[in-house]
């Protein structure tokens, strides 16, 4: 068998803390990202719940409600998804 052009998967190194959080988050490792052009929150069902500023590495979120949400980070043709935990 050959697996050429087959990338090994990454692990991603962004950090999300406080975690759960409950009225701000921050998040570490953005600089390994690159150039980020959008970020986004959302909800379970995939609906954003809030467009955060790409340039910014804390966000308030004591208007969401208690649940599980996703972090979509855009960088040039790569995303990034992580969860997040809204207390």
């Amino acid at each position: 068998m050959n697996f050429t052009g087959i990338n090994e998967l990454n692990q991603s190194k962004l950090i999300i803390s406080p975690s759960p959080a409950k009225d701000n988050f921050t998040i570490k490792g953005l600089d390994q990202l690159g150039n980020i052009t959008a970020m986004q929150l959302k909800d379970l069902n995939g609906k954003t719940v809030n467009v955060l500023d790409p340039k910014a590495t804390q966000f308030k979120i004591s208007d969401l409600k208690s649940g599980i949400y996703f972090l979509t980070i855009s960088a040039g043709e790569m995303q990034e998804v992580i969860k997040l935990v809204k207390e």
